[in-house]
């Protein structure tokens, strides 16, 4: 071998190492599946993954009736919270994570599926703490539904959020087939005009400082097609010219990268498969089509886009299995399967992490749990998540009854939490007041029997409950009041007077009061006015009294008497006897 021909062969070498260099940086290799969620006896729904800024993922699904969140920190998982708190069923979870780490989630409630009204439902978290749970909008939405094909009310609620925190919402209702889109600027909810009439499916919706993005399946004549508007990011913005994006008909997914650039990702028929098209804006229109799948989107499936620039971004469809390319540094991957998924995936989302190294897909397995699968072997999958055992709540009080004012002590540091720590105690008295801790006093101003009851909350948030009476007594009034009217006539004048007697009523002794004294009331019979007081009569050991009322002189009225028994404390008994 010549000199020349060395120098060239070495050269040739050096080139095709390099390209294979390059080419394993393309490989994507990926973890197992790790587990993110497993309720025995759930049915698991839609999941929705994302990075945090700081690279956490967080991911919203639905189980059994509920939404649920739980997080993953690339060593171990976390249940996170249940979303939806009423007893209504919640469904079509979606979730945007934006610049700021604040954490926005929608979803849907109802009756039922099918039911004619429901409820779009919003809440977030801050960075330290979760808001309340908001009503955005009740639906009335009518029609009869035709499962299978359709099956929910309303179907492809999408999310996102600007970095003021306003909300954008995107979905359909069904039979209909009609998109809908809510804006939240603030406390300012608006259920605005959808930008184009007719049959309109599957909307997805993407936000800049600038723009609202949408994009949606649209019939469009006699046929679907992609539909794309934007409109100003303002509390009143209005949608300008719909686009037709061309090439597709099925499920389009829109997202903006930090360029402001628009990006569309969605499904078309060619002969008897189906393909997947990916298209980004070039400031004058669409760019001409590229082809992202080969034939792997076989039938009606998931699909997702994430982009984090114009050269990196990843894409996914599923068709029985998951399929993904990957644009990295400007360079497509090429179309492959996720080799490491569960058997029967379902329900699948993706995201990538904020520097692009790092995708996820989730989904479910078999509609049992969620999983997601990271892309690095390197990362091992954590021990599955531990069910969480509520804590139970316990305690004792004293007195357990009394004269009021009656100060009762409430403890229940016997309460406990066998995987956890309890980290509050909520007292409820049953008078109106509320306590706190796990030592705590109340004074009961009024007689009642009392139903208290002990709400503790442990580290994940799950509660458990006590509940127990204390009877708070007043005293009793006097026994057998009896009263009647009497003349006394001489020759020259007659006097009308009434004899009240009553017996010493001994509960009062029973329960530590010692009566001092009763008073006399009175009113005239058949008079509307309340009883009025009259006389007061010390008390004494004698076990029976009487009073006579000689104040009526020579006029025969007619009067009606009630006692009551005061006590040295300076409490008097009830006198509605």
């Amino acid at each position: 071998m010549t000199h020349k021909t060395n120098h060239i062969f070495q050269k040739i070498s050096s080139f095709i190492f390099i390209l294979f260099l390059f080419a394993q940086n393309q490989l994507c290799g990926w973890s197992n599946a790790i587990l993110i969620s497993e309720q025995e006896g759930s049915e698991y729904g839609k999941t929705v993954v994302c990075f945090s800024p700081a690279g956490k993922i967080y991911v919203v699904y639905e189980a059994g009736t509920k939404i649920h969140l739980s997080s993953y920190d690339g060593s171990k998982v976390a249940y996170e919270k249940k979303i939806s708190e009423s007893t209504l069923l919640a469904y079509e979870p979606s979730m945007w994570i934006n610049k700021k780490g604040f954490i926005h989630i929608a979803w849907v409630e109802a009756s039922s599926y099918d039911s004619y009204t429901q409820h779009v439902k919003y809440r977030f978290y801050n960075g330290s703490s979760w808001s309340a749970v908001s009503l955005l909008r009740t639906l009335t939405i009518t029609g009869d539904l035709r499962p299978p094909f359709v099956t929910r009310r309303v179907e492809d609620l999408r999310l996102t959020a600007d970095e003021n925190n306003n909300v954008y919402i995107a979905y359909m209702i069904q039979p209909a087939a009609r998109c809908q889109f809510i804006s939240k600027y603030g406390s300012t909810i608006r259920l605005e005009t959808w930008p184009m009439d007719g049959r309109s499916k599957h909307p997805d919706v993407a936000v800049d400082s600038n723009y609202i993005h949408i994009a949606w399946q649209q019939l469009w004549g006699n046929l679907y097609t992609i539909a794309y508007c934007k409109r100003p990011n303002t509390a009143n913005g209005q949608w300008q010219t719909v686009i037709d994006v061309r090439d597709g008909i099925h499920r389009p997914r829109v997202t903006v990268d930090p360029s402001r650039v628009p990006h569309v990702f969605y499904m078309a028929d060619e002969g008897s498969t189906r393909i997947s098209i990916y298209k980004y804006w070039t400031g004058n229109g669409f760019s001409s089509k590229f082809i992202v799948s080969d034939d792997a989107a076989r039938s009606y499936s998931n699909i997702g886009l994430s982009v984090v620039d114009k050269n990196n971004i990843f894409t996914m469809e599923l068709a029985t299995q998951i399929y993904y390319n990957w644009r990295q540094n400007g360079v497509w991957s090429g179309h492959k399967r996720m080799d490491k998924a569960r058997s029967q995936p379902d329900y699948t989302s993706c995201a990538l992490s904020h520097d692009a190294k790092t995708a996820v897909i989730a989904y479910t397995d078999r509609g049992d749990s969620v999983y997601i699968n990271l892309s690095s072997d390197a990362i091992t999958p954590p021990p599955p998540p531990i069910v969480n055992k509520p804590p139970v709540a316990l305690f004792t009080f004293t007195p357990i009854s009394g004269l009021y004012p009656l100060n009762v002590t409430f403890n229940a540091k016997n309460s406990y939490d066998s995987d956890g720590e309890i980290v509050s105690y909520i007292w409820d008295f049953g008078d109106g007041a509320m306590g706190s801790g796990s030592l705590t006093e109340h004074v009961y101003q009024s007689k009642n029997r009392y139903r208290i009851s002990l709400n503790i909350i442990d580290n994940v948030g799950a509660t458990g409950s006590a509940t127990g009476e204390v009877e708070v007594f007043g005293l009793y009034p006097p026994l057998n009041v009896q009263f009647a009217r009497y003349e006394n006539r001489n020759l020259f004048s007659v006097e009308y007077l009434y004899r009240i007697t009553w017996n010493r009523n001994p509960s009062n002794e029973e329960v530590g009061a010692v009566i001092v004294s009763y008073k006399i009331y009175r009113r005239e019979k058949g008079s509307s006015y309340n009883f009025g007081h009259f006389f007061t009569i010390a008390a004494s050991n004698q076990s029976s009294y009487e009073y006579l009322d000689r104040s009526l002189g020579s006029t025969a009225r007619e009067f009606e008497y009630k006692i009551s028994s005061l006590d040295s404390a300076g409490r008097e008994s009830d006198l509605n006897y």
